[in-house]
């Protein structure tokens, strides 16, 4: 896992996620939303689907024609369906042909507090470089999504470039004021957002806090639950702004699991993680050998995926003098080593999707292996459709 050090130049997005591996699990489920991602070839049979969780939901600000976009219409956009034609057709298995699909991704449990991540550090492909973008987007005060009302609480700005800034955060207190916390200063915001408008635009705005208005019932939580809780809204109940130390250092301390059910919780996440770190571990030359064959392919699945940071992308990617091998490795040691348990179980689920099994033909037979040395794991498995 990655470590953060105060004064350090590092990504507001990897600091939030790896804060989000030191809480508990009682405060960790009221981020936990669902995301169900399906695949169907033109005669609807489903080539691929998968469920897997969420605890921010990032939004591409790519390919919006206007100057200003919505944090609405983004989202709309995310669960919109995509055509799949031309070069991207898929193998079906059932037309036993590539054939045209589409593909669609759907909302299945939406989470009590939710995090939007704006990507505005992101790739282009056909530059082949990153940028920042610097759009304009329309913050709402309050979001409907799914079968919830949501209230806008915090938000984190980037002020700078691709390659440097700075970060500050506004956050909403109990008063409904908006203040702005600057590194060791906090100062009421002079013009206070939404105070005349339901929107608020912001070229700056990076990370987007929400919370459900109904139906989050903190009370059935304990004391070690709370304080996670307080975490997340960057303040406590006194006002009183936590460093981003002091933060993690809370985080990793906190104690908030009790009597069988920590027990339970905490032994079924350990095993379920680290069977999923020992596959890849065990496998590692075989992968390496094996996806090495194309790394540009399943680099850019790791990031689409989130998988790895843009940062990490961004260093794998532009490492230099870099090999096929090396690339590959940088990947597997990023996902091992620098990523928490939902990274490894989602690096597994890669390796099974159709499209990636299809560039890589002796990856099935290294998949086998993983499950022939790793008989009675529930992490992850091949469907019987997966097998040719």
């Amino acid at each position: 896992m990655c470590h953060f050090a105060v004064y350090e130049q590092c990504d507001a997005a990897e600091c939030l996620k790896m804060i989000l591996h030191q809480i508990s699990p009682q405060a960790s489920e009221l981020l936990r939303g669902q995301l169900r991602d399906t695949t169907k070839c033109s005669k609807g049979h489903i080539i691929n689907a998968q469920t897997n969780p969420f605890r921010t939901l990032p939004l591409s600000l790519k390919d919006t024609p206007d100057t200003t976009c919505s944090v609405e219409k983004v989202i709309q956009r995310t669960f919109w369906t995509k055509a799949l034609i031309g070069n991207n057709k898929l193998h079906c298995n059932k037309c036993q042909q590539k054939t045209k699909a589409t593909t669609e991704c759907e909302l299945v449990d939406s989470p009590q507090i939710l995090i939007l991540h704006l990507k505005r550090f992101d790739f282009d492909y056909n530059t082949r470089s990153h940028f920042k973008s610097h759009r304009c987007v329309e913050v709402p005060c309050e979001l409907q999504l799914k079968n919830k009302t949501y209230k806008l609480y915090g938000m984190v700005n980037h002020m700078g470039s691709i390659r440097g800034g700075h970060y500050t955060a506004t956050v909403l207190s109990e008063d409904n004021t908006w203040y702005e916390c600057d590194d060791a200063y906090v100062s009421k915001v002079e013009e206070q957002p939404f105070a005349t408008s339901r929107t608020f635009s912001s070229k700056t705005v990076y990370l987007l806090m929400y919370k459900a208005l109904q139906g989050c019932h903190y009370s059935r939580y304990d004391q070690g639950g709370a304080n996670d809780l307080n975490l997340l809204s960057l303040n406590d109940n006194h006002g009183t702004t936590y460093s981003e130390e002091s933060s993690l250092k809370k985080a990793a301390n906190t104690k908030s699991c009790s009597g069988d059910h920590k027990v339970s919780c905490d032994e079924k996440i350990k095993t379920t993680s680290s069977s999923a770190k020992k596959m890849i571990t065990e496998h590692k030359v075989e992968l390496i050998n094996c996806l090495s064959a194309d790394h540009s392919y399943i680099l850019q699945h790791a990031h689409a995926k989130q998988i790895i940071t843009d940062r990490q992308y961004q260093n794998i990617k532009e490492k230099s003098p870099s090999t096929p091998q090396e690339t590959v490795t940088d990947l597997i040691d990023h996902v091992i080593l620098k990523t928490g348990p939902e990274s490894w179980t989602a690096f597994l689920e890669v390796l099974k999707l159709p499209d990636v099994l299809s560039t890589y033909p002796r990856l099935k037979e290294i998949i086998n292996e993983m499950l022939r040395s790793n008989s009675g794991c529930n992490v992850w498995h091949l469907k019987q459709g997966d097998h040719m």
